[in-house]
């Protein structure tokens, strides 16, 4: 004779509750965090559109700039995102009104840097040149100036609150001194650079890795400024310099000095002069 035994195994519905709850929740962190870019995104493309703000905005040439500009900021922000651990199967989950509140602090950072940016006695870049100097006023530096001391002050505390490992800060600091050496390098060659600000804020948000609120809140403001630079300018080089070392070249660098113009000469087809009508400029 065969028995059967049944092995009953009670659930624990707290336990089984609380799993639920934990899963939804990291959907929706990791829906907020694609909104925040989606929402960066868009607010910038409206605000230059419809504004004008940044004044020197650059407009959309065709389909392979919008490809070019999309893929740019897509990726650098999942990059940062994942480096940072927001995403992926190891992240912490942080509560869900805070990601919301901070995904409006990104965007507030995102206009408020395109109105500021755009004010007259604040118009400049992060710009050296060999011979001109440096090319921001002194109203500029001080903003410059006042940010960056913020920005240390939030990322120290940040670091003081969770002390980060050796490994977070070699990662960080290798990126920091490659954009360095870049940097020092090209000044050397060209004799100018122009670090942009999409560069700058891109390493701050590096460094504003840790889930304390003093390192989220460097992280979404410096997220909201970096979009806002990829999707009103393009998808330019982090650093760029021009090469002026040709006669007469203010090119960029790769021109090799080289000016190269092309005149088109049109012959009239009527003999007598004096026929010519608007059709021969047509």
């Amino acid at each position: 004779m065969t028995r059967l035994t049944i092995d009953v195994r009670h659930c624990d519905c707290a336990q089984c509750y609380n799993r639920v709850i934990h899963i939804n929740k990291l959907y929706l962190h990791h829906f907020l965090m694609a909104l925040t870019i989606v929402a960066n995104y868009v607010c910038a493309q409206l605000i230059s559109s419809y504004y004008g703000l940044p004044v020197d905005f650059v407009k959309y040439d065709n389909i392979i700039d919008l490809y070019g500009r999309t893929t740019f900021t897509g990726m650098h922000c999942l990059l940062l995102f994942y480096t940072n651990g927001y995403i992926g199967d190891g992240c912490r989950v942080s509560d869900v009104k805070e990601n919301a509140m901070f995904l409006g602090v990104s965007l507030i950072a995102n206009v408020a840097f395109s109105y500021i940016s755009s004010l007259e006695n604040l118009q400049g870049s992060l710009s050296a040149d060999g011979k001109s100097g440096f090319g921001f006023t002194a109203i500029t530096t001080i903003a410059y100036a006042g940010a960056l001391v913020g920005s240390i002050i939030l990322i120290g505390a940040g670091v003081y609150i969770d002390r980060p490992s050796l490994v977070d800060i070699s990662l960080r600091s290798v990126v920091s001194a490659w954009f360095s050496l870049w940097a020092y390098a090209l000044f050397n060659v060209f004799g100018n650079i122009h670090l942009h600000h999409t560069l700058i804020t891109y390493v701050l948000c590096l460094w504003a890795f840790k889930k304390n609120r003093c390192h989220k809140l460097m992280f979404y403001i410096s997220l909201g400024i970096f979009i806002q630079g990829a999707v009103s300018y393009g998808d330019t080089p982090l650093i760029t310099a021009h090469n002026n070392t040709g006669a007469g070249c203010a090119g960029c660098a790769g021109c090799a000095g080289e000016v190269v113009t092309e005149t088109i000469i049109y012959k009239c087809e009527f003999d007598n002069y004096e026929d010519i009508c608007d059709g021969c400029f047509l």
